[in-house]
């Protein structure tokens, strides 16, 4: 459990559907990682673990886009490049024909990420990056 809860982040992922026939499972098709602490949480000892497994769940409530660090879908063996999500068939040869994301926290002048993991104990005030690098991000990758 993080020591203020300005550093909670909880992730989560679903996964395409499975193509048995050609065993391709668990390839993941959207991630998103948001600014609040997960569901299910139960304190451990120490108090930083969980008190069991596979007790954690999605975020009771996300204020959307405003809580959302990351978020990333992927679409498989789509050569018309569809933007339909999530895909409405299971993959066939289990290659990424694109990624759609959008990064939602602020980076400093030499590209790091200094409101997640405190340097040195200090907090920082990153510089944010210009609004266009907010706008969704749409990368195109071909198989050869």
């Amino acid at each position: 459990m993080p020591a203020s809860p300005a550093d909670d982040r909880c992730a989560a992922t679903t996964y395409a559907a499975a193509n048995t026939t050609e065993n391709l499972a668990g390839l993941p098709a959207f991630a998103e990682t948001d600014s609040v602490a997960c569901g299910g949480f139960t304190e451990g000892s120490p108090s930083s673990v969980p008190a069991g497994l596979n007790t954690l769940a999605a975020p009771a409530s996300v204020t959307r886009p405003d809580q959302v660090v990351s978020a990333t879908q992927m679409f498989y063996d789509d050569p018309s490049f569809s933007t339909t999500f999530p895909q409405s068939a299971a993959p066939t040869t289990g290659n990424v024909t694109m990624t759609r994301g959008r990064m939602l926290d602020a980076y400093d002048a030499a590209g790091r990420c200094p409101s997640s993991p405190r340097r040195r104990g200090r907090s920082t005030s990153p510089t944010p990056l210009p609004p266009a690098w907010l706008s969704n991000i749409d990368i195109s990758l071909t198989s050869r």
